[in-house]
């Protein structure tokens, strides 16, 4: 019994769909993973004090249409001496970050800068995936690995 392997146009036309299904799906991934990141792209924090105010207050945008249960946000400034200063708020301390604009009280310790842009905000967050995630102080969106 020999084995019928069929003639050039069938493999060709074979290879041709498979290749052809293979793209297809590549771009579809691809795609998809582009609308995540520019969905969590419009996660961020900032720290401002409202011209005239001596409060300070964190701002958390959480541009997506789901909450975010667990995040943290660290600050850094420097005093007016230049000694580093650091604070955090997290979930932990206010709750939990639904879709929108939050504003929550932050009381620094020690003094602080004379104007909101000295003070530099980074955010952690899980997405809905279960990953870490990290705005950087500079704007950036990167994934973070647990154990760094």
């Amino acid at each position: 019994m020999t084995i019928q392997w069929g003639d050039v146009a069938s493999w060709v036309s074979g290879i041709g769909t498979i290749s052809a299904t293979g793209a297809a799906l590549y771009f579809a991934l691809r795609q998809e993973g582009r609308a995540e990141a520019s969905e969590l792209g419009r996660v961020y924090c900032w720290a401002r004090r409202p011209v005239g105010e001596t409060d300070w207050e964190l701002v958390v945008e959480n541009g997506t249409e789901y909450p975010i249960y667990r995040w943290k946000a660290d600050l850094t400034w420097a005093d007016p001496q230049g000694a580093q200063q650091h604070d955090s708020v997290s979930d932990d301390e206010v709750g939990l970050l639904p879709p929108g604009r939050e504003r929550f009280d932050w009381k620094p310790q020690g003094q602080t800068p004379p104007v909101d842009a000295q003070v530099a905000v980074e955010i952690r967050f899980r997405d809905r995936q279960g990953r870490f995630r990290v705005r950087t102080a500079e704007g950036g969106l990167k994934l973070k690995r647990r154990n760094g």
